[in-house]
């Protein structure tokens, strides 16, 4: 097994590239996407996210069978944050 080494900037671009995501899928403008198009636009089914490792996970308890609507989808960007803020906590408390 080999290590790769992740440069500080690729977080960083990642961080930024989450935020841009999580900001169209709550700020798209209902002018110009209809309810009923949203999933052709934001193309995510259920409350699941994308973890720091690149896996879909469920972001809340039941995730997986929850799903994202038009009009839930301010309340997924929400849970998808704060999974992502606290998905690292449980390693961060084994190291202190």
């Amino acid at each position: 097994m080999f290590a790769v080494s992740i440069m500080p900037s690729y977080h960083a671009a990642v961080s930024v590239i989450t935020c841009r995501w999580l900001a169209s899928v709550k700020f798209v403008c209902v002018s110009v996407v209809a309810a009923c198009m949203y999933f052709q636009v934001i193309p995510l089914e259920f409350f699941e996210g994308q973890s720091s490792d690149g896996q879909f996970v469920p972001i809340v308890a039941g995730g997986s069978s929850v799903p994202l609507t038009f009009s839930n989808r301010r309340a997924y960007v929400d849970c998808a944050i704060q999974f992502r803020l606290h998905e690292m906590d449980l390693q961060v408390g084994c190291l202190l």
